[in-house]
């Protein structure tokens, strides 16, 4: 699913994610999908992944996972980083 402006603009493809690349920060991938292809997965799971993520991988599905489960902790993590780069 491709985000723009936190709207969901829908499903997407691979030629998509061509266009996500060229425009770094002006959109958010959040579901990726290959079907069958795990390799293909795996491999999209760790270009897009996010700092707070980690890709988890068990014979029958490759996952991202929040680093941190608890969304008030993200929260909190978000906005410290946040300050510490100002």
């Amino acid at each position: 699913v491709l985000y723009l402006d936190r709207n969901q603009i829908g499903d997407i493809g691979t030629q998509a994610l061509d266009v996500v690349r060229a425009q770094p920060g002006h959109f958010r991938v959040e579901v990726l999908t290959a079907g069958r292809n795990a390799d293909l997965l795996i491999e999209q799971a760790l270009e897009f992944i996010g700092s707070d993520e980690c890709v988890e991988v068990t014979p029958g599905r490759v996952r991202l996972r929040k680093l941190l489960l608890d969304s008030n902790t993200r929260i909190r993590e978000r906005k410290r980083l946040s300050a510490d780069r100002s």
